[in-house]
């Protein structure tokens, strides 16, 4: 039977590195230890959740952060809480191994600092750019499904003369330029890069490929709604058509940027459904 260490004496033994100028410590924690702070319960996604579950790597988790008072049973996570509930359920629903989650913890904050904990979490840090993530990708050997998509976007744009904010910003210039990067993406992660060259010629061939609002993510993602293979020609063509008399920024005033909203325009303009 597996012994559970008491949290006071996980607690005791992770304080013995902590320096006095120190505002938390690192210690590994049973699931058993933690739960969401109060302030965060009402940001859980439940599709993140199960969708971090199904993919668990421990060695991809990285430090949760939480807050703990001496005599508390719990330590209330203010960043990371996806990972522990992802964590509780690929032990409960996948079968995965976990005997804890490694978390920054830090000691006895009042209530105000509790939240500026997280409101000020990432001051101070560089995220990761785009432009930092297309160089790695292109050095990779093998790709995972994110990345190869995202190596297809970057090929599709060389070839076609399309402007990729941090990629080849400084080899092309034009006004033909992506939008949104991450839904172009996944355009062509969910549909095929047969997808994203279909809309590319429908800009193209509408003449929309220069104008405002023809690359925005959402537009993009509607015109992706419609795609068939088995009739993909005589739509594009409607398309085309439609586009030629309507611009994407006169769908726009109706639409406000809204995929939904976009598709029921084009459908009310065209025979499309």
């Amino acid at each position: 039977m597996k012994r559970i260490v008491k949290l006071e004496v996980i607690m005791a033994n992770a304080m013995k590195n902590m320096d006095k100028n120190d505002k938390f410590f690192v210690a590994k924690l049973p699931l058993e230890y933690l739960d969401v702070a109060p302030n965060q319960r009402d940001r859980i996604s439940k599709a993140g959740i199960d969708k971090k579950a199904k993919k668990w790597d421990n060695g991809k988790c990285g430090a949760l952060k939480g807050t703990w008072h001496y005599g508390d049973q719990k330590v209330l996570l203010q960043d990371g809480q996806h990972r522990f509930l992802a964590a509780k359920r690929a032990i409960s629903e996948y079968g995965k191994e976990i005997d804890g989650l490694f978390v920054l913890v830090y000691p006895n904050l009042s209530h105000d600092e509790e939240i500026d904990l997280f409101l000020y979490q990432d001051e101070g840090v560089n995220k990761l750019r785009y432009c930092d993530k297309f160089k790695s990708i292109l050095m990779k050997q093998h790709r995972n499904e994110t990345e190869q998509a995202m190596f297809s976007l970057m090929q599709i744009c060389d070839r076609r003369g399309i402007l990729l904010q941090g990629y080849n910003n400084k080899n092309i210039s034009t006004t033909k330029k992506i939008g949104s990067i991450k839904k172009s993406y996944e355009i062509i992660q969910n549909q095929g890069i047969e997808c994203f060259d279909w809309i590319v010629d429908i800009l193209e061939g509408s003449k929309c490929d220069y104008l405002q609002g023809a690359w925005n993510g959402c537009f993009l993602k509607t015109l992706a709604s419609f795609y068939k293979k088995e009739d993909a020609n005589e739509t594009k063509y409607s398309l085309i058509e439609l586009l030629k008399f309507k611009k994407p920024s006169e769908l726009c005033k109706d639409a406000r940027w809204n995929e939904a909203l976009f598709r029921k325009a084009i459908e009310d303009y065209t025979d499309l459904v």
